[in-house]
C-alpha cells in the first residue's frame, strides 16, 4: 500500500489558522502546504491498519521520525485520533493525545485552538500542535 500525504507545512506561505469547515473539507495546495481534511483521513483509516508517520526536517535539514497505528473517529465524535508509537527516532510528542477530540477556533472542544491559532487534537494548550 502506498502512503498519502495527509498535511504539509514547509514554508509558512500558507495560515493554518482554518474554520471547522476548512479543516473537515481540507484546504491549501497539494503542492505547497495543505491539510487533506478530515473526512478524507477518516475515510483512509476506516480501510484498518493505518500508519501516521511524522516527518520534521529543521532548517539545516536534520530530520526525524515518528511513526504511529493510527486510526480517525467520524464527525459524530469530532474526529477523536487514536494512536500507539509503533518505532521513530523523535521523542514522542503526540501519543498522550489519543482520545482527544478535534477542536477549531470556531468549534473548541479543549480551550485551546484561539491560543494555538490552528486546528488540532488539544490534550492540554502547552502539547504538541503541528497545525498552530
Amino acid at each position: 500500500h502506498g502512503a498519502t500525504v495527509i498535511q504539509r507545512r514547509s514554508d509558512g506561505s500558507l495560515n493554518f489558522n482554518k474554520s471547522w469547515e476548512e479543516y473537515e473539507n481540507g484546504f491549501g495546495s497539494l503542492h505547497r502546504e495543505f491539510w487533506l481534511g478530515l473526512k478524507k483521513i477518516h475515510s483512509l483509516t476506516s480501510q484498518g491498519n493505518s500508519v501516521l508517520q511524522i516527518q520534521l526536517e529543521d532548517w539545516k535539514h536534520n530530520k526525524q521520525v515518528i511513526d504511529y497505528k493510527f486510526n480517525l473517529d467520524g464527525p459524530d465524535n469530532n474526529y477523536t485520533i487514536h494512536l500507539t508509537r509503533l518505532s521513530g527516532s523523535l521523542p514522542d510528542p503526540l501519543s498522550n493525545h489519543t482520545g482527544v477530540m478535534f477542536s477549531t477556533t470556531d468549534r473548541d472542544n479543549q480551550e485551546c485552538p484561539n491560543q494555538k491559532s490552528g486546528g488540532w487534537w488539544f490534550n492540554t494548550c502547552a502539547d504538541t500542535s503541528l497545525n498552530g
